[in-house]
């Protein structure tokens, strides 16, 4: 093929927009599709060609398809390791500066919002997420602003992770907040505490899933950066539930049972306990008994209350 465009004598800019550049119908260029079918031979050819050619490289590590993927957002979601380390070569061959890599190649984000960050959180890959905080790193980028960035739902990775529910990953995070040096403050505000669109917090994700060991980590996480328990155990979503009111709903047992124990471990005083937690109102003036009786919980709520 590159003999035949040899002999065809394309110019420069033919070869660029019409060819290595060239879109199909999904705003794909070859150079996307070769990263989704994880074809690194492929990518290695293309990047020959467009060095052959003299076209700036960094046109095709940038470029976007028709939702706002790079090829780091494709990799990531395939989770081609191979290509990601691939990429970072040819990142540092075209010179990329920090402000490149860090606005156009590590937190650009796609038509929902994510960044390739995001989306190696959303499948789990722990591999990936390792590579992308290396990269940060090395290219001196803060790396806060990995862990703390939002996508368009208002979701941190932290956010992600309680959802799809990757222990090992979790447990990684703490050691790269810690890495990163984030304040008490920080940590309480802009990663436990920071809320969705819809004003959940992670901690309220992982009642909402029934996901029991993710609320046990970020518990310890609370306890370790000295932050005050009763911050997790009484902050309300836009509805304005509590932890507790969202796993009464979905009959979480176990979940119920832990709660109460941490809010026991809180030394919440009986009025905190009262009116902030088992009789606070959501925003249509529910409780969490009237929030049982509709879902049908009303006798696992009073077990829970006789004790």
């Amino acid at each position: 093929m590159w003999d035949w465009l040899k002999e065809a004598q394309l110019s420069p800019n033919e070869l660029k927009n019409k060819l290595l550049l060239a879109k199909d119908r999904y705003g794909y260029t070859a150079w996307h599709r070769a990263a989704e079918r994880g074809n690194l031979v492929a990518l290695e050819i293309l990047w020959g060609w467009a060095k052959e050619a003299e076209i700036n490289p960094d046109e095709l590590l940038l470029a976007k398809n028709d939702i706002g993927e790079t090829t780091l957002h494709i990799a990531v979601k395939v989770c081609r390791v191979e290509i990601l380390q691939q990429l970072w070569v040819w990142t540092e061959e075209a010179q990329l500066n920090p402000n490149e890599l860090k606005n156009k190649l590590l937190l650009v984000k796609d038509n929902f919002g994510s960044t390739a960050w995001h989306r190696a959180a959303g499948r789990g890959n722990l591999v990936a997420l390792e590579i992308l905080w290396g990269w940060a790193k090395e290219a001196e980028i803060n790396p806060d602003e990995l862990l703390l960035d939002k996508n368009e739902r208002g979701e941190t990775a932290l956010h992600i992770l309680v959802k799809v529910f990757h222990e090992e990953i979790l447990q990684k995070m703490w050691d790269w907040s810690e890495e990163a040096q984030l304040s008490p403050n920080e940590i309480q505000n802009k990663l436990l505490l920071a809320k969705d669109k819809y004003g959940f917090t992670a901690w309220h994700r992982a009642a909402e899933r029934g996901n029991l060991v993710a609320l046990e980590i970020l518990w310890g996480w609370a306890k370790e950066a000295e932050i005050n328990p009763d911050e997790l155990l009484l902050d309300k979503n836009e509805r304005g539930e509590t932890a507790l009111d969202v796993a009464s709903k979905k009959n979480y047992e176990a979940i119920l049972e832990t709660l109460c124990v941490w809010a026991e471990e809180a030394k919440l005083n009986p009025n905190e306990a009262k009116n902030k937690l088992l009789l606070a109102k959501n925003k249509h003036g529910n409780i969490m008994w009237h929030r049982a009786a509709r879902f049908g919980r009303l006798k696992t709520f009073w077990g829970r209350l006789k004790k």
